[in-house]
């Protein structure tokens, strides 16, 4: 199977732990050809290319991106928090705000947009910070006294392997893949988007998605949202996609440190 791996986001320590390498030597050792893909912005650590080959890679202006969108319609394009007191939104913040509040969508989008949908049977979201470690998923845990890590291990990829071969049988609907590790709310619900798989389909229609708008339409009919729910909106409201959450949670971040809350980290 040809897998397109799509790479976005800040790099952040991608160059002291190259955490995606092992989703591409996994889906290597078991015959998928994958080509990779990555974008990131200008204000980010540079990735070095001696790892792995990249297909493509894109390395953009955020604060010019982002500046010029918001600059056509500040009132509804420049983020604003939710004022609970007067059941509106509240000022428009800063525009470094917006940038880390929706980076991390149009990085992610307009990686996912390089590969042609043709070339490829499958495609992953994937983030520079982020890789496989088979032992996080909860069958390990439950099976702990049972098994042995090396059959539970076994279990897992098994789980994971099957869903990955999925997507290719399945092209009658737009689907995404996920695992279970996301929230649903009252006021807000999310899924796991570090990572996640589509389709042919869900990929032809992410394809001809125009971030742009988009997003203001998902911030003028919902809130302005971001984040997690953000990607719920515009894959489900902009792309039509279906979302499934059978994946095996088997992913961590290189990075255990929490982020700086001003840090321009989407």
């Amino acid at each position: 199977m040809r897998i397109a791996l799509c790479i976005a986001g800040e790099t952040r320590d991608y160059n002291d732990h190259f955490g995606p390498d092992t989703i591409i030597t996994h889906l290597m050792e078991n015959g998928h050809t994958v080509d990779v893909y990555g974008h990131t912005w200008s204000h980010c650590e540079k990735p070095v290319q001696d790892v792995f080959k990249f297909k493509r890679l894109l390395i953009e202006d955020q604060l010019k991106i982002v500046g010029d969108w918001v600059n056509v319609n500040p009132q509804q394009r420049q983020f604003s928090y939710w004022d609970n007191e007067n059941n509106c939104e509240g000022p428009l913040e800063d525009i470094d705000v917006t940038r880390a509040k929706i980076g991390q969508h149009i990085s992610g989008l307009r990686c996912l947009q390089m590969p042609e949908t043709n070339d490829y049977d499958a495609f992953i979201r994937w983030r520079w910070d982020l890789k496989l470690e088979w032992d996080q998923h909860w069958i390990n845990r439950k099976l702990a006294n049972i098994y042995s890590q090396d059959d539970k291990n076994k279990v897992v990829k098994l789980m994971f392997d099957q869903w990955i071969d999925y997507l290719e049988t399945k092209n009658d609907l737009p689907v995404v893949l996920t695992d279970g590790y996301g929230w649903v709310g009252q006021y807000n619900w999310t899924i796991q988007d570090t990572h996640f798989y589509l389709n042919k389909v869900a990929h032809r229609n992410i394809k001809n998605l125009n971030w742009e708008t988009a997003i203001e339409k998902v911030w003028n009919e919902t809130c302005k949202c971001s984040y997690h729910m953000l990607w719920n909106h515009l894959l489900i409201r902009a792309a039509k996609c279906m979302i499934r959450q059978p994946m095996p949670n088997v992913t961590v971040f290189t990075k255990t440190e929490r982020h700086k809350q001003n840090e321009l980290h989407r």
